[in-house]
């Protein structure tokens, strides 16, 4: 109960208290692309939008014996790989979730990249992708979505990347950051429901399809 010989205690040194620097994260690249690739030829485009529409949530539960084990912001990621790959087999593909020895994803995608950045020989897609519905979307994503595909510009000295958002419930107002950024930034987001962006995918032959125009009436404000 004495205040001062309290801290006195605690700020003693413990023998059995060691520090040490945490160990970096190990990303098994060939392994996960290698499971992107097969997972992409194995599940037709009937298997994979209902695979994604299980995120939507309901009643809907996975069929799948690997994909249901995963949890859902990871399997979101994964399922969003595949699809790319699926839809564009010939583009160049950077899925930033971490993977285990197996190729299996076992953690999410940093903060400081896009979750999923795809090239064909048309254009170059940044795809980031959130389960998240309240109002806090639009200022938990959107600036970051917008600094992801600026420095991927940059990087590339493109000009022409765009983004593509897709969210289980898109806010009114990430609709209206994505447009404020088209309109004041030159940067492109296109939104999509997780439903709508499964069925784009399934009949697009490359990237360039995906780009959606923001709404004229707010360009004219």
């Amino acid at each position: 109960m004495d205040v001062d010989q309290y801290f006195s205690s605690i700020a003693a040194f413990d023998e059995n208290i060691r520090f040490s620097e945490v160990s970096p994260v190990v990303d098994h690249v060939d392994e996960k692309m290698k499971a992107i690739n097969q997972l992409a030829d194995e599940l037709s485009w009937e298997e994979l939008v209902y695979e994604l529409s299980v995120l939507n949530g309901g009643n809907k539960s996975s069929k799948h014996d690997l994909l249901k084990l995963i949890r859902d912001p990871l399997r979101f990621e994964f399922l969003s790989a595949i699809a790319t790959r699926k839809s564009f087999p010939k583009a160049l593909i950077e899925a930033n979730y971490s993977a285990d020895d197996e190729g299996l994803p076992k953690s999410t995608a940093l903060g400081n990249i896009p979750d999923l950045f795809a090239k064909d020989n048309t254009t170059g897609v940044t795809i980031e992708v959130t389960l998240q519905t309240s109002k806090s979307q639009a200022t938990n994503e959107i600036p970051a979505i917008v600094r992801h595909l600026a420095a991927k510009k940059k990087q590339d000295y493109r000009d022409d990347y765009f983004t593509v958002f897709v969210a289980k419930a898109l806010h009114p107002d990430s609709q209206f950051m994505a447009d404020f950024a088209y309109a004041r930034d030159g940067q492109l987001i296109s939104t999509y429901g997780i439903t709508e962006f499964a069925k784009k995918m399934s009949h697009s032959s490359n990237i360039f399809d995906l780009r959606k125009e923001p709404e004229r009436n707010f360009l004219e404000i």
